[in-house]
């Protein structure tokens, strides 16, 4: 499997923030996956949804179904509404991951648990590449740095039950669009957006003053993000890249 540089947990202490923010502030794109199931090996992509943001904007989104050429379980189906019968004639998911590739660019990619959408889309390159569509050389996508909001939260939200998706946008009082549905590609990616954009801004309170403990700012910020994200919309920047290879936390 192609190997991405991966967030740990340890780097958060070592990190100069507005070096850090203005390193990242070219751009990001914010990626979900949802699957058949969770293993890669054994399992396939059935929607990408992703967002392009650059200087704090959301500036593209892209969202495709994608045809598994396998049964989706009902479990799947219960947890995404996504069915066998919606995908039958959807592209296959090669070729979607390869339009992916050009959305991504050489961006860092970020994602909520972030091991499992790097770990699924190193699998579906390889089999990109078993079939010789490209080579790891033609695939910049493969050595793009991932960053996890899970871990950031754990480290930034300190005190909650537990660091899910849904618990954090109820956290940062995120109010999606009309349409919004957890567990479907592009919605997550929304609230990921959201989640990153909450993030960054309470970090920036926190350096205006010092020696305050960044969850009393956190406390002090939800209220700001309280509204749907669209293209061209500011997140209030965003948050959360301290990278290193090879493994997850």
């Amino acid at each position: 499997m192609l190997n991405h540089h991966i967030v740990h947990s340890h780097n958060v202490a070592t990190i100069d923030w507005p070096k850090f923010f203005e390193k990242y502030n070219n751009g990001i794109v914010v990626l979900d996956f949802e699957t058949t199931g969770f293993s890669p090996e054994k399992s396939r992509v059935i929607e990408v949804g992703a967002a392009r943001v650059i200087a704090g904007k959301v500036v593209e989104q892209y969202s495709k179904l994608c045809n598994p050429e396998c049964v989706v379980p009902e479990i799947i189906t219960r947890i995404t509404g996504i069915n066998t019968e919606m995908l039958k004639n959807k592209p296959p998911v090669g070729d979607v991951i390869l339009e992916l590739q050009k959305f991504i660019g050489d961006y860092p990619i970020v994602a909520h648990n972030a091991e499992f959408e790097a770990r699924f889309l190193s699998m579906e390159m390889k089999r990109l590449m078993d079939l010789q569509r490209f080579n790891a050389q033609e695939a910049s996508i493969s050595t793009n740095k991932f960053i996890c909001t899970k871990i950031l939260a754990r480290h930034l939200i300190p005190q909650l039950p537990n660091y899910k998706l849904a618990t954090l946008k109820e956290h940062i009082k995120f109010v999606p669009e009309p349409g919004h549905q957890a567990h479907r590609a592009l919605s997550d990616v929304q609230t990921t957006v959201a989640l990153w954009g909450y993030m960054h801004h309470a970090i920036l309170q926190q350096l205006k003053c010092p020696g305050k403990p960044v969850v009393h700012t956190f406390n002090k910020v939800q209220a700001k993000h309280a509204a749907p994200l669209a293209v061209g919309q500011s997140t209030s920047s965003y948050v959360g890249r301290f990278m290193s290879r090879g493994k997850f936390m």
